[in-house]
C-alpha cells in the first residue's frame, strides 16, 4: 500500500490511493459526505475507553463524521457501571452515540476467554439490530465507514 503522503497521478489513481485498508475514500470530494463509524469494543473498560478515545479523535479531524459504540456493560460490579455512566454522560452528544448492547447468554462452565471469543458471534442478531436502527434513524441514511 503507498503511503498518503506520496505523490498521486494528477491523471489516475491507482486502487492503492483510493482505500487505506478498506475504511475510506482518501478522494477529497467522498470526505464531504456524512459517515457514521461504528465501533464495538470488547467487554470492559480499557477496551471501551479506547475506542471511544479513537471515536472522539478521529471526529475532530473530520467534521462529516459521526460515531457510534456499541457495548455491553454486563459487569456486576456498580463501581464498574458508574466508571461507564461517567464517561458516557461526559462524552455522548449529537455526533456520539453510546448504545449499550443486551447482555449476551451466560454458560459459567465456559472458561472466560472462551466466552470472550464467542462475544462477537453471540451479539450479532443485537449488532445487526443497532446498526439497522443506526442507519434507519439518520435522515440520508448514512454511509457506514467502520
Amino acid at each position: 500500500m503507498q503511503v498518503a503522503t506520496e505523490k498521486r497521478s494528477t491523471e489516475k489513481e491507482t486502487k492503492n490511493d483510493q482505500y487505506l485498508y478498506g475504511v475510506g475514500s482518501w478522494n477529497s470530494k467522498d470526505m464531504t459526505k456524512n459517515a457514521v463509524l461504528v465501533f464495538i469494543p470488547m467487554p470492559g473498560m480499557g477496551h471501551f475507553l479506547s475506542m471511544v478515545n479513537v471515536a472522539k479523535l478521529l471526529m475532530d479531524l473530520n467534521s462529516n463524521l459521526s460515531s457510534a459504540v456499541l457495548f455491553n456493560n454486563s459487569n456486576p460490579d456498580p463501581s464498574v457501571s458508574t466508571e461507564f455512566d461517567s464517561i458516557i454522560a461526559t462524552t455522548a452528544s449529537a455526533r456520539i452515540k453510546f448504545i449499550n448492547l443486551p447482555p449476551p447468554p451466560f454458560d459459567k462452565d465456559v472458561p472466560f476467554f472462551k466466552s470472550l471469543a464467542n462475544f462477537g458471534r453471540s451479539q450479532k442478531p443485537s449488532i445487526v439490530e443497532a446498526v439497522t436502527n443506526i442507519v434507519r434513524s439518520v435522515p440520508g441514511s448514512p454511509q457506514l465507514a467502520g
